[in-house]
């Protein structure tokens, strides 16, 4: 199995780290987060993508999709804070060379809090090792 969320949530939270030292970025949904404002990260699918499968059964890609949420606490200005939070994380995703397939607000569980979710999707191919170091071939979906 092709793995590379590590190396995603690695560069999301580098990225968001920057921009927003406040927030925090997990790996797992939570039920209750520490902090306001937080970013999920999480892995929904990963499947063999078949073009790239021999006969032998090898799997030689992956269709991955991942779901960012972005929650801030319900305060003014929560709206454009999300959103700006959420350009950041698009901004990471589309460098790995992931599509944003969906992006919408949602009610959040708890009314004090404003959420808004993005799910991305590409095909990332076996690792290569350049120079000592793992590499991954992503291409868009």
């Amino acid at each position: 199995m092709i793995d590379i969320e590590n190396i995603v949530v690695d560069q999301l939270s580098r990225k968001v780290s920057a921009a927003f030292p406040e927030a925090t970025v997990y790996s797992e949904r939570v039920e209750a987060p520490a902090s306001l404002p937080c970013i999920v990260c999480v892995e929904d699918a990963n499947t063999t993508y078949i073009r790239a499968q021999d006969n032998a059964n090898t799997e030689h890609a992956a269709d991955v999709v991942y779901t960012i949420e972005v929650y801030v606490a319900n305060r003014e200005g929560r709206k454009s804070e999300a959103k700006a939070i959420l350009a950041v994380c698009d901004e990471a995703m589309l460098g790995m060379r992931f599509n944003r397939t969906m992006m919408t607000p949602v009610p959040s569980y708890d009314r004090t809090v404003y959420r808004i979710i993005a799910r991305y999707r590409a095909v990332v191919g076996e690792p290569k090792t350049i120079d000592g170091n793992t590499v991954y071939q992503m291409y868009r979906s």
